[in-house]
């Protein structure tokens, strides 16, 4: 039995652990993102290229629902808010903001 479990152990950490280890080369590849901002009243938004429009809408929507939630929950913010836009899912995975 001792035989068997010290043959198992050395066939896992000789054959099979080297080939778990494989698996992290496969990194993401990061771009260079270059970011722009726009202000409103009460946030900040940042956005890449190609995003103003996506930038413009999310400000619009934002200064809306702020101003009902500021109404509904009487209450008014401090400090302003920083909103970051992305264009798709892979630009938000590939950021490491």
């Amino acid at each position: 039995m001792k035989n068997f479990i010290i043959s198992f152990f050395l066939f896992f950490f000789l054959v099979q652990l080297p080939v778990f280890a494989q698996f992290g080369e496969n990194k993401v590849q990061y771009k260079n993102f270059t970011w722009y901002y726009i202000q409103t009243d009460h946030f900040d938004i940042y956005f890449t290229q190609k995003g103003s429009l996506l930038a413009d809408f999310a400000a619009k929507v934002a200064e809306q629902s702020l101003a009902s939630l500021e109404k509904s929950f009487n209450y008014k913010i401090n400090n302003r808010i920083v909103l970051i836009i992305y264009n798709s899912t892979n630009d938000f995975q590939e950021t490491n903001v």
